[in-house]
């Protein structure tokens, strides 16, 4: 750094204050034009409250016609969900299936099969014969 006069140094913090000067007046005419904005939205949200809302015409009731009653649907089979299918795939197996050989024999995803066997396992339909090999009780 060059060794500046005491004149040099004057003269810049002379400039400094003068930029400072006019950044606060331009920041005291932002706060004021701020202030008056949110003065007149004040007032427009009061005039607004101040207002009384509409009230709505009462309509008369409908009336709902007379029907004849439905006959009762017969009921449908046996949901076919994937613990069912799982399910119904370990009971024919007598001695016990193979996550992978469901998944594979009932044309389903891995982790399908494998949520059904937790679920049918905390139901206590199925159990462990051995590791990864499961019996319908």
């Amino acid at each position: 750094m060059a060794n500046k006069t005491d004149a040099q140094i004057k003269r810049e913090l002379k400039s400094l204050a003068t930029t400072l000067h006019k950044a606060a007046a331009r920041l005291d005419n932002l706060v004021a034009a701020v202030g008056k904005q949110t003065a007149t939205v004040k007032k427009k949200t009061a005039a607004k409250k101040k207002a009384a809302p509409k009230k709505k015409a009462k309509r008369a009731p409908v009336r709902k016609k007379a029907t004849a009653k439905k006959k009762a649907a017969p009921k449908k089979a046996a949901k076919t969900g994937p613990r069912n299918r799982v399910l119904g795939a370990i009971k024919k197996k007598k001695t016990g299936a193979k996550v992978a050989d469901l998944a594979k024999s009932l044309k389903m995803n891995m982790k399908s099969v494998q949520n059904a066997v937790h679920r049918l396992k905390q139901q206590g339909l199925i159990t462990n014969l051995q590791r990864g090999v499961y019996v319908a009780k």
